[in-house]
């Protein structure tokens, strides 16, 4: 797509290589701008003298979509997930590619300055956590590391295999852009702010996060069935899923209460930091009730099968502008993180519970009150 400008020349339209971040803004929206102008990327044209024997280049196999990427922050699950992948396979989706062989490579800025804040480039630390990436099971590919490694344009280093040819490798299928495909886009952030509840970002999108699911779960080999309707129903804690202290919870006492007030049941509780992707996958597409605390690691609720029930705690005061680190200003109103993204999808029944009174005699007993309402529902679906 190009556009013609009244003077005659001719404009193209950029794209973000990858997802916004608005606390790139926090020291002001000059800094946000810089933040998004450094990921701003149109191709260019590079001119190719052909030798005696022609124009020569080495080409990719026709279902082969080759997509290069920048990622917001790979080291954090919940952002791998729905920062990186989903919005990939929402670009794939978009120009019907999603049956094709994926070659993921992950962009990594050459413009001399520091990586983007939290990104895998942020910091050594950050560089080393991202590795990761190219070191499990790609949900978007279905291959292993053994079959899969991901690149970085740093780190790609193409040889010919005829020394003096060409070292051109071309795509016949290419996307790039990942902008405001995000969970959040780009004029909102998680849940941190009162200004994140003043709209939704992922309205109409429950059909794209149940293909997504599926997409997933059938890449990892694993079956697409729906919640069963005949027990023992399957009850899944998500126990520690956050490194931050405030959000550490082990679920033990509400285990307890479950055990005891719901006897047939099967109540599980895991570390999913612990387990494989695979694995992760695999617990969450048959439960049928997950508990876990909001954040980055609740993102295994999103593998739930349809139907089933996913249950988040949230701190009642527990918003802050200007991050969640250090120099924090407290507004005292809720943290109901990703509220935007688990409101929207629309094959799971999602509850908002607060965390500060979960241990007192009330709170418990209207937690059991809709653990047994939503395995009703379950049951008496047709």
């Amino acid at each position: 797509m190009t556009y013609s400008q009244a003077d005659g020349s001719i404009r193209h339209p950029t794209v973000s290589l990858g997802g916004l971040n608005l606390k790139w803004g926090n020291k002001g929206m000059a800094r946000l701008e810089k933040g998004m102008a450094r990921l701003e990327w149109f191709p260019d044209v590079q001119e190719y003298h052909a030798s005696q024997n022609g124009f020569q280049y080495y080409e990719l196999p026709s279902s082969v979509v080759l997509v290069p990427f920048h990622s917001m922050n790979a080291a954090n699950p919940g952002h791998l997930v729905w920062d990186d992948f989903f919005s990939i396979y929402n670009l794939l989706h978009m120009f019907d590619l999603t049956d094709y062989e994926l070659l993921l490579m992950r962009y990594v800025l050459q413009d001399n300055e520091r990586g983007l804040w939290a990104s895998c480039d942020f910091t050594d630390e950050k560089k080393k956590n991202c590795k990761h990436i190219g070191e499990v099971p790609s949900p978007l590919t279905g291959m292993d590391e053994n079959s899969l490694q991901w690149s970085t344009t740093e780190e790609f280093n193409f040889v010919p295999n005829v020394p003096g040819q060409s070292d051109l490798v071309c795509a016949a299928n290419a996307l790039a852009g990942l902008g405001s495909l995000t969970d959040h886009g780009f004029r909102k952030a998680h849940g941190w702010v009162p200004e994140d509840y003043n709209f939704t970002h992922n309205y109409g999108r429950g059909g794209l996060f149940r293909d997504f699911r599926n997409f997933v779960v059938h890449n990892l080999e694993l079956p697409l069935n729906p919640v069963p309707k005949i027990g023992p129903h399957r009850i899944v804690f998500s126990v520690n899923s956050s490194d931050i202290p405030s959000r550490v919870e082990d679920f033990q006492a509400q285990m307890e209460l479950v055990q005891q007030h719901v006897p047939s049941a099967k109540v599980e509780s895991y570390e999913f930091k612990h387990l494989s992707l695979k694995d992760q996958v695999a617990i969450a597409s048959e439960a049928a009730i997950f508990i876990t605390v909001c954040g980055g690691g609740a993102v295994t609720g999103m593998f739930l099968p349809a139907g089933a029930s996913v249950i988040l705690f949230y701190q009642e005061r527990g918003g802050v502008r200007g991050g969640r680190h250090g120099r924090n200003e407290p507004t005292n109103t809720p943290a109901m993180l990703d509220w935007d993204l688990f409101n929207s999808i629309t094959h799971l029944s999602v509850h908002w519970l607060p965390k500060t009174k979960m241990n007192e005699i009330e709170e418990q007993m209207a937690f059991i009150s809709l653990i047994r309402y939503e395995l009703k529902l379950i049951e008496s679906r047709a």
